[in-house]
């Protein structure tokens, strides 16, 4: 299922527009999936589609260790924002 646009329901606090900041500080560091999306340990089946707040659109960002823990890419984690919250039945 995908939950995106008008959906104003959360997870643990996060939801449509949050940044994956907020997702940091309130569920843990996210990582990037092989599947295309961002997921954080310990909650299967919850994942989220970014944008730029400066750009609309979806971006390929892949799995990496910046020195800088607060950016990604070159994008603020506060830049980035949950376009989409995915949920998955997880086997």
């Amino acid at each position: 299922m995908h939950l995106h646009s008008d959906y104003d329901g959360t997870f643990r606090g996060i939801g449509i527009g949050s940044s994956l900041a907020d997702v940091q500080a309130e569920l843990g560091r996210p990582h990037f999936s092989w599947d295309g999306v961002f997921c954080v340990e310990g909650f299967p089946g919850i994942s989220f589609m970014l944008s730029s707040r400066k750009n609309s659109g979806f971006y390929g960002l892949e799995d990496e260790e910046p020195e800088d823990r607060e950016h990604l890419y070159g994008y603020a984690l506060k830049d980035l924002i949950i376009e989409r919250i995915v949920i998955s039945s997880k086997d």
